[in-house]
């Protein structure tokens, strides 16, 4: 394959609002837990307050947490369609702006969101399937350190996401890829 071009963007606070994406996670961590509780789970308390960090340790430890975490996911997604549906104009413009800015051989979306194909569904729906790639949450600057690898080793990437720690980590642990922040 000839080498090109490859435009990778993130999801959460990039495509979609950053405050969408934290209210969905907060509400379905908070209904997970509860969950949890009721089936006689111990969860200490340091773990009440959401944070990325409280779920990952949660879903690291509990794989029940993790299943049905995922599942409650699914329904609060249901409950904000709406509001996603909203920033499906603002998701077009930076999408096509990308494209028309770069001119990529190739492009994805890569999102550690456990729904991303459903929301990439909702605001761009020419994007396939195959174009959205979606990594554990528990192990994000791993996983998408290693997707960012596999796909530097087929052209130049460039990769645009928001200015968070993570995704700072994982730009500076691939090396040579040129990347961009929104917001």
């Amino acid at each position: 394959m000839e080498k090109g071009l490859i435009l990778v963007i993130d999801l959460d606070a990039t495509l979609i609002s950053g405050e969408i994406a934290k209210r969905m996670y907060k509400e379905a961590y908070a209904k997970t837990l509860k969950m949890i509780r009721e089936k006689g789970v111990e969860v200490p308390k340091e773990f009440y307050p959401h944070t990325f960090e409280n779920y990952c340790k949660l879903a690291r430890k509990s794989k029940l947490f993790k299943e049905i975490y995922k599942d409650v996911y699914e329904k609060v997604l249901e409950r904000y369609i709406c509001d996603i549906r909203k920033e499906k104009e603002m998701a077009r413009v930076t999408y096509e702006y990308l494209v028309a800015q770069y001119k990529p051989k190739d492009m994805f979306i890569l999102t550690a969101n456990p729904k991303g194909d459903v929301i990439v569904k909702e605001i761009l729906p020419e994007v396939s399937g195959e174009r959205i790639l979606i990594v554990d949450g528990c192990s994000y600057v791993e996983e998408k350190k290693r997707e960012l690898m596999r796909l530097k080793s087929l052209g130049k990437v460039i990769y645009v996401a928001d200015r968070d720690e993570l995704d700072l980590i994982v730009v500076k642990e691939v090396g040579q890829i040129t990347s961009m922040y929104f917001h």
